[in-house]
């Protein structure tokens, strides 16, 4: 999904600036619709990125896309934007930046959009973004978050809450809804608390655990679920981890 920001220029901003203009958020002044992206723009982002809590930063990515797409859907039976999206009312909570996984962190959106270039599948750009997790961190034990997604990328090291934070806002930036399980897991080691990703691909979530090379996605090979009651294992499934 594009990402528009100061510099982005073509008819995908004039379509933003027609929808900024239509539904109000443009600080009182109708905004001149001319294709080019600029700080007035950027101010009418912000607005609208307000009105519904999410990161304001200016920049017009896949969650405020998103969060576009849902609020002119409601307000209207039709919309001359062209921010369409697939991903239902009920999994935009999967999309959004929180402290953690930092989805509109420029150096994330960059990397992601590298890592899905030439996918054309959602299904391509999931195991192209938990492929690259995989095979450039390496495994550190530690308890909780110590780094969150921007510095695990950075260090390329961590545990699996921060290999999982990293997962998340990559596969987020690239618009595919992704989220949190904590489990009880059992390893060859022991029974241990485990975190792992989530990306939802085709109408399925599909785990997403880094920690091991022999893990594929939606496949698991370094453990399997401590007991045979499913709802004993899982301990919780988050948009945002606690922890």
């Amino acid at each position: 999904m594009t990402t528009y920001k100061i510099g982005s220029t073509g008819q995908g901003v004039k379509d933003l600036q027609n929808w900024l203009n239509r539904f109000g958020f443009n600080n009182g002044t109708t905004l001149k619709v001319d294709g080019q992206y600029g700080q007035i723009t950027a101010n009418a982002v912000k607005s609208f990125q307000a009105h519904e809590h999410i990161v304001q930063d200016g920049i017009c990515g896949p969650v405020t896309l998103g969060y576009m797409y849902d609020y002119g859907k409601s307000h209207s039976t039709s919309s001359s934007t062209s921010t369409n999206t697939t991903v239902s009312a009920d999994l935009q909570k999967y999309l959004v930046a929180t402290k953690n996984c930092q989805v509109t962190n420029t150096t994330i959106v960059a990397v992601s959009k590298s890592i899905v270039n030439g996918c054309t599948t959602t299904r391509q750009k999931a195991e192209a973004l938990f492929n690259w997790v995989r095979n450039n961190t390496d495994y550190s034990w530690y308890s909780n978050t110590k780094y969150g997604a921007l510095k695990e990328y950075q260090i390329r090291k961590g545990n699996c809450v921060d290999m999982s934070h990293l997962c998340n806002a990559l596969a987020r930036a690239a618009g595919i809804p992704a989220r949190y399980r904590h489990v009880s897991a059992k390893f060859s080691s022991g029974t241990f608390g485990h975190v792992v990703a989530q990306f939802y691909v085709n109408g399925s979530w599909l785990t997403a655990d880094a920690t091991s090379n022999n893990n594929s996605l939606g496949v698991v090979k370094n453990w399997t679920l401590a007991y045979s009651d499913k709802n004993k294992s899982i301990k919780g499934t988050y948009a945002e981890l606690p922890f």
